[in-house]
């Protein structure tokens, strides 16, 4: 598993994108962005999951994105969606 430690801000809200400054006000989230595959019987799944500092159960602080792609590349932010 590829860990990123780091600030996370949830850039939706039931689907619809959220104004950057309702984003920058709300809830931030910090942890580890962790990424790993998930192999079923016919599929192979790219997940990204955020847990916190030093969990040993790795309970995710936000739902897990599943296939995620990279949205954004600042200097300090990457944006991921989910397709």
């Amino acid at each position: 598993m590829d860990v990123l430690c780091g600030r996370t801000y949830p850039l939706r809200r039931r689907g619809r994108r959220l104004p950057w400054r309702e984003v920058i006000n709300a809830l931030s989230f910090e942890g580890d962005l962790g990424t790993h595959y998930l192999a079923l019987k016919d599929a192979r799944y790219f997940v990204a999951k955020l847990v916190a500092p030093g969990d040993a159960l790795c309970t995710p602080l936000l739902p897990e994105l599943y296939e995620p792609r990279t949205d954004e590349h600042r200097e300090r932010a990457i944006g991921f969606t989910r397709i």
